[in-house]
């Protein structure tokens, strides 16, 4: 189980980097 969040969390965590990085 901590093995899938982690994978959810760190996907969840590029969309919302490379958004915030395509933003800037």
């Amino acid at each position: 189980m901590g093995s899938r969040v982690s994978m959810s969390a760190s996907s969840h965590w590029i969309c919302f980097t490379t958004i915030h990085t395509r933003r800037s």
